[in-house]
């Protein structure tokens, strides 16, 4: 690239010069315009967009990421978390790669129960602890109790299952945090059967013999 002085002479001595200027195109500039990671663990909220300077029009764009993720536009939505690459091809077949990240910015929500005083006959109450991790209190804990949907708010410190009765079934259903953020998983509590007997007595005929019980 430069400015170039060309000069041309005939057998007759005449001369023409002209001054020619050769142009490099400017280089491929990639930058993010904007990028935003997933909410939730593993969700697909992530999206980001790019911003393409130089080279020469038009412009070709490929994207590669998780689980075979193709796109060929400037701007994506619905990521899951993980490494893209983009790739941009210019009009002269001129090439530049990045490799950009969607993060999950909050670890795997997960919860367990305990029950310290468990139920050995049918009809006695019980309590639950509930243990949550992965962000931040309070929680949303949806379940179903003797038939009806309830939700209640969890704080980590309070429990809000005591005393309850194990004659009718419980169902979870999910725990929601303050970002929406959710798990969903079945845990059934049934009751003990119900203790019943039956008894068999044969009297004795005739005194001093024995009757039977079973």
């Amino acid at each position: 690239a430069g400015t170039y002085q060309v000069s041309v002479i005939d057998s007759m001595g005449c001369k023409d010069t002209q001054i020619i200027q050769i142009i490099n195109p400017q280089e491929i500039e990639i930058s993010i315009n904007n990028i935003t990671d997933n909410t939730c663990y593993q969700d697909s909220s992530g999206s980001l967009s790019l911003f393409i300077s130089g080279g020469t029009l038009p412009y070709n764009f490929n994207w590669t990421g998780p689980n075979g993720y193709s796109a060929t536009v400037l701007s994506l939505n619905n990521l899951k978390s993980g490494l893209y690459n983009f790739q941009v091809e210019d009009k002269n077949n001129c090439q530049l790669d990045s490799l950009i990240e969607i993060k999950d910015i909050k670890n795997e929500l997960t919860y367990s129960l305990g029950f310290p005083n468990d139920t050995l006959c049918e009809g006695e109450q019980f309590d639950i602890l509930v243990n949550v991790s992965g962000s931040s209190y309070p929680y949303l804990i949806y379940y179903e109790y003797q038939g009806a949907e309830y939700s209640v708010s969890f704080d980590g410190i309070n429990n809000p299952f005591i005393n309850l009765s194990n004659s009718a079934t419980s169902l979870w259903d999910r725990i929601v945090d303050s970002d929406g953020c959710s798990i969903t998983q079945d845990f059934v509590i049934g009751e003990p059967d119900v203790l019943t007997n039956n008894f068999t007595i044969n009297q004795p005929l005739c005194s001093g013999i024995n009757g039977t019980l079973s």
